[in-house]
């Protein structure tokens, strides 16, 4: 599944997801970690940005997406791409 994210570089961006298996609420394992990962383009290898979510930070299959000013305000204006994945 694809999903647009939109954001102005340099400001606040808050979006609460749902992480589901089979329908379900998905619960993090305990050697799991959820990380949400931005770059150049899909071949890239490094990120941009990264974050990164441990079991006690989901609750019921749902944590914050929390991009802060700071994490964008370095980046020249153009079109990005992410990754979410365990």
């Amino acid at each position: 599944m694809s999903t647009d994210i939109k954001m102005i570089r340099g400001t606040t961006f808050l979006q609460e997801i749902h992480l589901t298996h089979e329908g379900k609420d998905y619960k993090l394992q305990s050697n799991e970690i959820l990380r949400f990962g931005v770059k150049e383009s899909g071949l890239q290898k490094k990120y941009l940005i990264i974050k990164e979510w441990r079991p006690e930070e989901v609750n019921n299959g749902v944590f914050l997406l929390d991009i802060e000013p700071k994490d964008t305000l370095h980046l020249p204006f153009k079109n990005y791409k992410y990754d979410l994945g365990l």
